[in-house]
């Protein structure tokens, strides 16, 4: 099986240098200092003229006019901006993704999130090789079942592929007629070379349970404070979903910590939770508790 795709996370990626920032006090100080220099001009055509020097005012008609148009370029701008942006792959949503999607022959699917169908089609290219490539298992099992959350492959020995396939929701484990239908994909014609022998299989699951207290500032917010820890939590349990991914205690100790929150103490998980045997498994998640203590 080769070995030619490098899963890039678009999500580390820089924003283009063709993104124009957008400041609306810069704008406006341009377009002041402009109108400066235009008065000046008109001034030294016409002597008559007096020195402008309200500009400062808010109620000057003249910077009003210019407060209009700063913020209308600003709009502008931002406009630009997104447009430039859903020309590439990393930052394109919605519709402007389904166009990208179509010059790589690649469609979205009925309910797909945008973040689904952008993996998808980054891995697209790999599905026009028929060396039986990870990027190419990958792109095959997860145009085969729109439920699979994530895909992993190995090579256990010369001439044998084992694909992992994460279902999504609380049972990371596909059903048999998900798996089944996902390897009839796998073994079609000109989609694994005739030397590979498929298994699809779902995850092996660790179960791990969130206890926490956070030692939170007396205010009466207490109440937000603690319900966007949770939040925060949950955001970074999702993160972890993957097929491999580790639960870190420190991600879970970061993510409690929200604005209002003293100091975290984590009861449980004891330890980091990773997947068990070859790694080719999940970390399903249960918060049990998280409650909240005077500072």
């Amino acid at each position: 099986m080769a070995q030619r795709f490098y899963d890039i996370d678009f999500a580390s990626l820089t924003p283009p240098e063709a993104i124009d920032p957008l400041d609306y006090e810069v704008i406006l100080d341009e377009r002041k200092a402009r109108f400066l220099e235009l008065w000046d001009e008109a001034r030294a055509e016409n002597p008559d003229l007096p020195a402008y020097d309200t500009l400062v005012l808010e109620t000057d008609p003249v910077a009003v006019l210019l407060q209009e148009s700063a913020y209308r370029e600003l709009v502008l701008r931002q406009m630009v901006n997104d447009r430039y942006l859903d020309a590439t792959l990393p930052y394109a949503v919605g519709s402007a993704l389904d166009v990208l999607g179509t010059l790589y022959g690649v469609q979205r699917q009925d309910g797909e999130t945008d973040e689904r169908f952008r993996r998808r089609v980054q891995l697209a290219p790999e599905a026009l090789s028929t060396a039986g490539t990870v990027g190419g298992y990958i792109y095959f099992a997860l145009s085969a079942e729109p439920t699979l959350l994530d895909v992993d492959v190995r090579k256990s020995q010369p001439g044998r592929v084992e694909v992992t396939c994460r279902a999504v929701g609380t049972d990371p484990r596909p059903s048999a007629a998900i798996l089944s239908a996902v390897r009839e994909r796998l073994i079609d014609e000109g989609v694994a070379p005739l030397t590979d022998m498929v298994t699809v299989r779902a995850p092996s699951v660790v179960r791990a349970t969130v206890t926490a207290e956070l030692i939170v500032s007396d205010t009466p917010t207490k109440p937000v404070i603690v319900a966007e820890a949770k939040a925060a939590l949950n955001t970074y349990i999702e993160s972890r979903m993957a097929i491999g991914s580790v639960l870190y205690r420190s991600g879970i100790t970061a993510a409690l910590h929200v604005p209002g929150v003293v100091s975290v103490n984590l009861i449980e998980p004891s330890y980091d939770v990773a997947p068990s045997g070859d790694q080719a498994g999940v970390v399903l998640v249960e918060v049990i508790n998280v409650t909240a203590a005077r500072a």
